[in-house]
């Protein structure tokens, strides 16, 4: 008989770094003070690899988008001091990054995020109505309760596809869900982020994080990868099909060359690639 899994432990300071650093950088500047060098990349390291003290990717639990304790509220949409960094409100993501709903770049960072919450060492959790984009805060009382008719419209269908098709790769790559996290690539001052995740026997996977608005379609973004040939786009979170901006061209076949693999990358975006074999 196999020895039980290890026991999960929630990792909890994640929405709130990411957050914090969207408010400040995520609208196109870069705010000064402490954010003058850009993203604060080696903070966020911890949202993708495995947590100091754990052993296994399956270990913890991670939600970029935020749990009931970002997203619950007793207190009448009110301020909570221990919040006073992103703004001192509980509140869902697409209001918690830029404008509600209705702006797609706020939809477009939830989106990215969760992307990257897939990719990223751990098991992923997302609190109920984000996955269809619901603003506000949630409470059980009948005003703020599940909002199911977010889910008619386009743009709650949009993000469930997102979300749909992101969780089946976690399905479909071993690697994404036992694999190991390695960073690869960190770029501060234009906020994007390279993994890889990696298990013996498994398919590499790569995963770009474009936290910010900057934006490459030239097939001119350079990312080390350490030679491998020829790498597939299977993953990114601008995709029309998701209510992402047709505007913005992504990836089909990428080939490696000289260790590196030269990208486009939207804006607010994730992408992810396999290691073709």
């Amino acid at each position: 008989t196999p020895p039980p899994p290890p026991p999960a432990y929630p990792l909890g300071p994640l929405p709130a770094d990411i957050i914090q650093q969207h408010r400040a950088l995520g609208r196109g500047h870069h705010g000064g003070g402490d954010w003058a060098d850009g993203w604060d990349l080696p903070k966020l390291r911890t949202a993708m690899g495995v947590h100091y003290g754990f052993e296994s990717p399956v270990q913890c639990i991670k939600y970029m988008t935020g749990s009931h304790d970002q997203v619950g509220c007793q207190n009448g949409g009110g301020w909570y001091q221990d919040y006073a960094p992103i703004g001192g409100q509980h509140r869902y993501a697409v209001d918690q990054y830029c404008g509600g709903r209705s702006d797609p770049r706020a939809v477009a960072s939830a989106r990215l995020w969760y992307a990257a919450n897939v990719g990223a060492a751990g098991l992923p959790m997302m609190f109920m109505g984000t996955e269809f984009a619901q603003s506000g805060w949630w409470n059980t009382d009948e005003w703020h309760r599940l909002n199911w008719g977010c889910a008619e419209d386009e743009i709650g269908k949009g993000m469930m596809a997102a979300v749909r098709d992101v969780n089946l790769l976690r399905r479909k790559y071993p690697a994404l869900r036992h694999g190991w996290s390695n960073c690869i690539h960190e770029d501060r001052m234009n906020g994007i982020m390279g993994y890889e995740r990696v298990a013996e026997g498994c398919e590499r996977i790569i995963v770009i994080v474009n936290a910010a608005r900057g934006f490459w379609q030239e097939s001119n973004y350079g990312v080390w990868v350490g030679g491998g040939g020829d790498f597939e786009q299977i993953y990114c979170s601008q995709d029309p099909g998701y209510n992402g901006d047709a505007g913005y061209h992504s990836n089909a076949v990428v080939k490696e060359y000289d260790g590196r693999i030269y990208l486009n990358i939207p804006p607010q975006c994730t992408l992810m690639l396999r290691q073709c074999i």
